[in-house]
């Protein structure tokens, strides 16, 4: 009876020896790739370089000291990192459930289970240990921080777009068309779709379709990652055109009213189209992919985009993989500069500089397109640099902000049809799936597109 009970004792031992052994990879494995995946180039006072350098080396440590304390059989040091853990665990769900109420509602209990489970494992372990309540209790405290600072870092950063104007709805003149169209001609190469405001230009063999409203995709109710969004908040409801009119009875003009957006659209021919579309947010508005204005051109052989804060510089317009593989291409504004910038992969940094120029705030922005050598085109921002969020990015890293103009061709074949998309705040370049947010208010998008 003796022999057996010894023989369960040491089977027990060392089962428990292989979890310990498990529990510290795991979290070295979480600590190193943590490390290696998230973006750097934040500076030292910016919270993403305390969040994606020193977090994920604290973490390593610990794990490396835990393997290091089972090797050499220091139970005392074993115990104080496995506490350190468990706490982490522990103290991470308790204020994730705090800062993100409302995403991923369930996972918080996993969190407090293993973190539980932790201390159960390690408290009832009847190794000799020497009485070091002090360091155990530092190592808790060691822990619990490193759980608290996960959440709190995470949480998206307060907004920082600059709307255009304060919460204001426009009325439209409700002369004109009686019935909502689902399609209005103002001349025979410019149509506006009724539904949801999108504009299309035809000349010659090409096409250029335009969504000129401020729309998102991803929304988070609590600033969490997108990927952890309830379903029920994961997309901007739709609206439609409620209201359609001429002003002044001019048939080259229409303006239609939407719930919370309304747009006007004038085009005496396709040499000129003037774009003025407006969005209202009545409340801060956290997202991981949004869009102020997407553009779509077709028809082209080779596209080549020049733009006006760097008017020398042409710039191909090609293919990208994701979330590795062909670099992406992409503009961004800073306080007094405007960048254009390649990823190192996918759309992944480090980002090298193609060209730049002074671009200030209240400055246009100006898309020249170009087939081969020939230019077919511009649409010109007014309202785009104003508004746009210079804040950093916390997905890109590398000192790139949250506002971005990306494009790429949608194909592997040079004529294939290529997509622009502006953006005043967004994650989609980067690492990640980090929310940052939209000041309430007004935003305008006012456009004038050419074509020669």
């Amino acid at each position: 009876m003796t022999v057996q009970c010894q023989i369960d004792d040491t089977e027990m031992s060392h089962w428990r020896r292989l979890t310990f052994e498990c529990v510290l990879v795991f979290h070295g494995v979480i600590a190193a790739g943590w490390w290696w995946l998230t973006p750097g180039g934040f500076p030292l006072g910016h919270v993403r370089f305390w969040l994606n350098r020193v977090w994920p080396l604290t973490l390593l440590l610990i794990a490396v000291l835990g393997i290091w304390a089972l090797a050499r059989s220091r139970h005392s040091v074993l115990k104080m990192t496995l506490l350190s853990l468990a706490a982490l665990w522990f103290s991470c769900a308790t204020a994730a459930r705090i800062v993100f109420p409302l995403s991923a509602p369930s996972l918080w209990w996993w969190g407090l289970l293993v973190g539980g489970v932790g201390f159960v494992l390690v408290l009832r372990w009847d190794k000799p240990v020497a009485n070091r309540r002090v360091g155990f209790v530092s190592a808790i405290i060691v822990g619990a921080l490193l759980g608290l600072f996960l959440p709190w870092a995470l949480r998206g950063p307060d907004p920082s777009t600059r709307p255009f104007g304060e919460l204001a709805r426009a009325e439209l003149i409700s002369a004109g068309l009686n019935k909502t169209p689902l399609a209005v001609a103002l001349n025979p190469s410019v149509n506006v779709l009724a539904t949801n405001g999108d504009v299309s230009i035809r000349q010659e063999s090409y096409r250029l379709e335009i969504s000129p409203f401020l729309g998102f995709s991803e929304i988070s109710p609590d600033r969490c990652w997108s990927s952890l969004i309830p379903a029920a908040f994961q997309s901007q409801p739709r609206q439609q055109g409620q209201r359609v009119s001429h002003p002044k009875d001019d048939p080259t003009a229409v303006q239609i009213q939407f719930d919370t957006r309304s747009l006007t659209v004038s085009s005496r021919d396709a040499r000129l189209t003037e774009i003025t579309a407006t969005s209202i947010l009545s409340e801060a508005t956290y997202s991981h992919i949004n869009s102020f204005c997407r553009l779509t051109v077709q028809g082209h052989r080779r596209l080549f985009l020049r733009f006006s804060p760097c008017r020398d510089a042409r710039i191909e317009v090609l293919p990208a993989d994701y979330p590795t593989g062909r670099p992406a291409r992409l503009a961004y504004r800073t306080a007094s500069r405007f960048v254009i910038a390649e990823a190192s992969t996918g759309e992944k940094g480090p980002f090298r500089e193609l060209a730049s120029g002074s671009l200030q705030t209240h400055d246009p922005v100006i898309i020249f397109l170009e087939d081969e050598e020939r230019e077919i085109g511009s649409v010109t921002f007014d309202d785009w640099a104003v508004q746009a969020s210079i804040e950093p990015s916390p997905t890109a890293g590398w000192g790139l902000p949250q506002n971005a103009i990306e494009f790429q061709l949608e194909g592997d074949a040079p004529n294939s049809a290529a997509d622009i998309w502006l953006t005043l705040a967004a994650t989609a370049v980067g690492r990640g799936w980090d929310t940052v947010g939209h000041s309430a208010g007004t935003y305008r998008n006012r456009m004038q597109i050419r074509i020669p």
